[in-house]
């Protein structure tokens, strides 16, 4: 978090207006991200308290067992859906503002990656002066990058496990959802169920885009300097131009478990194998 303060000041400091006009308008779009998943928590949350209350049955919103106690009992009944009230909050207050904090730090990464192919656009204005002062320009883009890379791998290392486990448990929990929604036969129950699911592929959908655009936008740092024209640069800077461009060919990724890489692509194969599961669940049904 001080790395990315310090960061984040840097650039409000230098006063460029594309970098500061890029961590604007990122910033407005993790603001939006972060209110769209907190209203389908909170909506989410809502539909499952007072979902006991259209079907007209005895159910508590988040359905338990407690061996030994009489769940149908209406005094029991009053205080565990009272417990469950209170604890719903608390509950959609855990995981949402993580996976939004992770998302921003995904997002910032990205305006980083920007920022340095802006620069690197810029060593077209200086490629006819000094070539002393581009081979100093390229050394400094080369350092950013490897910060940039440093940086991307220090929130890889945080989220990694988290996200291995979240893909086998939302793979799971989808395909669970799925079958839910094939057997239950009262509309509040199906209505609860969709709504359960959109919440959940949102949330997934939101991850991996933002993985997906890290990786997109970290291998067009390549091209951005494939497009300098490094033809009509001394020797010393196209060997430093070369250098750049091979360890620019490696795209920065989020990974689950440091084996799957969080992009659209993976999030269409979790998709896949959650409705595979399902269809084999509903034949053994």
């Amino acid at each position: 978090m001080h790395k990315l303060a310090r960061l984040y000041n840097t650039i409000e400091s230098v006063g460029d207006d594309y970098m500061v006009t890029t961590v604007r308008e990122m910033g407005v779009k993790a603001h939006k991200f972060s209110i769209l998943n907190h209203c389908l928590a909170l909506t989410t949350g809502t539909s499952f308290l007072i979902y006991p209350i259209f079907t007209g049955m005895q159910d508590l919103p988040y359905g338990i067992y407690i061996p030994g106690l009489n769940i149908t009992d209406r005094f029991t009944y009053k205080v565990l859906y009272i417990y469950e009230i209170f604890v719903t909050p608390p509950g959609a207050s855990l995981y949402i503002p993580f996976s939004n904090l992770f998302t921003s730090f995904i997002l910032f990464s990205i305006v980083l990656i920007r920022i340095l192919r802006h620069k690197i656009n810029l060593l077209k204005t200086i490629v006819h002066q000094d070539s002393k002062l581009m081979e100093k320009r390229i050394k400094i883009a080369i350092k950013y990058h490897k910060l940039l890379i440093t940086f991307v791998d220090e929130v890889n290392s945080l989220v990694t496990n988290m996200f291995f486990m979240e893909l086998i448990f939302f793979t799971m929990l989808v395909c669970a959802l799925l079958f839910v929604l094939n057997i239950v036969e009262l509309f509040p129950q199906i209505c609860l169920s969709c709504l359960y699911i959109i919440l959940i592929m949102t949330q997934l959908f939101t991850l991996y885009w933002t993985s997906n655009e890290l990786m997109v936008e970290s291998l067009k740092i390549g091209e951005t300097l494939y497009d300098c024209p490094w033809y009509d640069m001394s020797e010393r800077c196209k060997k430093l131009i070369i250098i750049f461009m091979i360890r620019a060919s490696r795209p920065m990724q989020i990974m689950a478990g440091n084996i799957y890489p969080l992009t659209l692509q993976m999030f269409q194969s979790l998709l896949n194998a959650s409705y595979s599961f399902f269809t084999v669940l509903r034949r053994v049904y």
